[in-house]
């Protein structure tokens, strides 16, 4: 399969079902620890509709996935699994601890992140909580792709100005 990476956008629109959407994109975000190419990386999210679906995606989180550190809950950074005497274990540790700057971002709020739920990691496995961040276009978190289970909210006023970013 050819990865093209990006960061895979999902739009809330006004009238959607905000428990349906927040499941799914908790979902999606999660499988496999969020290291496909198709889960969704952010989600634009009408402002006035903002704390209804941050609150649907933290209740879906958290029943989807009640104990991330559970044996078998969440998968696993890429390269955890590797073959004894495989070089992957310099890999995984360059992933956990890029993650772990993602997660570091988040909490630190400097460009106005909010974490709803989530934020922890096993870097020792190569777990990391199911996150759900909400911020705004100039977080660093929505500059690349993260390929780890940190779902970003984006909330917006105009759908037509929101849009525009995502075309970049």
């Amino acid at each position: 399969a050819l990865a093209l990476g990006g960061k895979t956008p999902v739009c809330v629109g006004a009238t959607a079902d905000l428990s349906r959407a927040a499941k799914q994109c908790g979902w999606g975000r999660a499988l496999n620890c969020g290291q496909q190419c198709i889960a969704p990386e952010y989600v634009l999210c009408p402002r006035s509709k903002l704390d209804s679906f941050v609150d649907n995606l933290r209740r879906w989180t958290q029943t989807l996935i009640p104990d991330p550190y559970a044996e078998g809950a969440m998968g696993r950074l890429v390269g955890w699994n590797a073959a004894p005497g495989v070089d992957e274990q310099n890999g995984a540790r360059r992933a956990a601890a890029r993650v772990a700057a993602l997660l570091e971002t988040a909490r630190d709020g400097k460009h106005g992140e909010k974490v709803v739920c989530g934020g922890g990691m096993d870097a020792v496995r190569g777990v990391v909580e199911p996150t759900v961040v909400v911020c705004g276009w100039d977080s660093p978190l929505m500059r690349e792709g993260m390929f780890a289970p940190i779902l970003c909210v984006v909330p917006y006023d105009d759908l037509g100005e929101a849009a525009g970013p995502t075309r970049a």
